[in-house]
């Protein structure tokens, strides 16, 4: 199998996996898979400087193992965690689509709202349903007739029917009136949708290769910094939380322009009653890879990135780090020896990054 269908299998197994219920067998399997898809043997990079608060933090990580997964609102991409779609096209749709089928609105109110379900009887719920089924989804009229003989089949007198379904019409229209009130809502709801998804999404980026010179440039304080190495066959050997969350670890793709996302799909499974798995899996699918694809400004990273949601605290406890790399320039800083005698205690391999003897390209030493 290759790298490619191995990913695919794996981002597959994320959206269909509910990791925080399953076995842990089943994590171990997606882990497994994922570590063949990861490169370099399944080690990822970090790049920080050397001084600051950054290297305060990055030190505090190091020390007590655990990986910032930060909320993608305090990121350095505004477009991070945002979703491209087009407004006033869904706005058209939504609306559109309930004219079409009102009813569906109202099968859907009849299944999932707790309220009318309190105020109508198991019979009355019954009856509306089979009254519902005798709409017209061409004309979206009610052919009378049909839902007459439907209730007089089910012991209902025939004069007794004709009444009920005039006060079924009657309640349905009701609750068209009120659901284009609660859909005008929920669309103008997606105006600030993008700010909202920005303080609940949270990633740890990381790059694929420690040898990235504009990374060392751009994240390693103009070179003078240093550069983690995370190794991921040690989550193995972690708890079943840590390792359900590192699981969900995606390759970020780039391109020129951000593809269009829609609300349209989502719109269509609510007012289908939320019965289309087909349906639901293509939103989840078309939402998670908004979250990791960017565009092409940012291709020099090659990120790979674990990505949450709602996180009660940024830290996860998970200490696979596995190698150093320090710019030969920090090297006689306080920071510096800090990190050797950390890497020293903890077994990992410390590597020093220098010009080579003509200046025209780094070289990657052990550290002796």
């Amino acid at each position: 199998m290759t790298k490619e269908e191995l990913y695919k299998q794996h981002f597959d197994a994320l959206l269909t996996t509910d990791l925080d219920k399953c076995r842990e067998e089943d994590i171990d399997a997606i882990l497994a898979n994922l570590l063949q898809c990861l490169p370099n043997e399944g080690k990822l990079y970090k790049y920080r400087s050397i001084s600051g608060k950054a290297f305060a933090n990055a030190l505090d990580s190091l020390q007590n193992g655990y990986l910032w997964i930060a909320r993608v609102d305090t990121v350095n991409d505004d477009f991070e965690g945002t979703l491209n779609f087009d407004f006033e096209r869904d706005i058209q749709f939504a609306k559109t689509t309930f004219l079409k089928q009102p009813w569906k609105y109202v099968e859907y109110l009849l299944q999932e709202n707790s309220e009318i379900k309190q105020k109508l009887s198991f019979i009355d719920r019954f009856y509306i349903t089979q009254v519902l089924n005798c709409f017209n989804q061409e004309t979206g009229e009610m052919d009378t007739e049909k839902a007459v003989g439907l209730l007089v089949s089910k012991g209902m007198k025939r004069q007794e029917a004709k009444h009920y379904i005039m006060k079924v019409l009657l309640w349905v229209q009701n609750s068209i009136e009120e659901g284009v009130s609660v859909l005008r809502d929920k669309v103008e709801g997606l105006i600030g949708i993008n700010q909202k998804n920005r303080s609940n999404i949270f990633v740890c980026s990381m790059a694929i290769t420690h040898d990235a010179d504009n990374m060392w440039g751009y994240y390693a304080n103009n070179n003078r910094g240093f550069c983690i190495e995370y190794d991921f066959n040690k989550v193995r050997f972690l708890s079943r939380e840590a390792k359900s969350k590192i699981c969900r670890c995606y390759e970020v793709h780039y391109q020129n322009q951000k593809p269009n996302f829609s609300f349209q799909k989502t719109f269509q499974y609510l007012i289908c009653g939320k019965s289309d798995q087909a349906l639901l899996k293509q939103i989840e699918v078309d939402f998670v890879e908004q979250l990791v694809t960017k565009t092409g400004g940012w291709d020099k990273e090659t990120e790979w990135r674990i990505l949450l949601f709602q996180l009660q605290d940024c830290k996860l406890y998970a200490d696979i780090v596995s190698k150093i790399i320090l710019d030969e320039r920090v090297l006689n800083t306080v920071n510096a020896r800090k990190l050797i005698s950390l890497a020293k205690k903890r077994n990992w391999e410390i590597v020093i990054r220098k010009l080579n003897f003509i200046g025209t390209k780094h070289v990657y030493e052990k550290y002796e």
